[in-house]
């Protein structure tokens, strides 16, 4: 029996989750502010309009997790896979994102400002709109 994890709308606040399974989560619109998702698998989870300010998604698997319109400001995602996560317009300012796998991440509109972003795979990202003025070591595929 499979159960997916529903928490829509929920305040989950300063919760501490390391290496959960998550897969699959519904957390659209849920605060989530300052949880610590280290090592959690959420692959197919999705944040849509998500408070995900101050969270730690290091070494996270977010392969395929959608992200879209979430606040993620001073987010910590060092080491997380992005692959084919979808982050279109997410406000990631202020985050750590270093040695990230973003292969096929949709950033369109994503916000990088203030950003540290070091040693980061975002090979076949689709990146119009992407707001990476200030965002230091960023390193995005030209828009098509």
């Amino acid at each position: 029996m499979t159960t997916t994890f529903k928490a829509e709308g929920a305040e989950l606040k300063k919760v501490t989750m390391d290496g959960m399974n998550l897969a699959g989560a519904d957390l659209r619109w849920a605060n989530l502010a300052n949880c610590n998702f280290k090592g959690c698998d959420l692959s197919g989870a999705d944040f849509t309009g998500a408070d995900l300010s101050w969270c730690d998604f290091s070494g996270a698997n977010l392969t395929g997790a959608v992200f879209k319109d979430a606040d993620m400001a001073n987010v910590t995602l060092t080491g997380a896979n992005l692959t084919d996560s979808s982050l279109e317009n997410a406000e990631l300012r202020a985050c750590t994102v270093v040695k990230v796998i973003g292969k096929g991440a949709n950033l369109k509109g994503c916000d990088f400002g203030d950003s540290q972003c070091y040693n980061s795979d975002w090979e076949g990202a689709q990146t119009e709109g992407a707001v990476t003025d200030k965002a230091w070591g960023l390193k995005l595929p030209k828009a098509a």
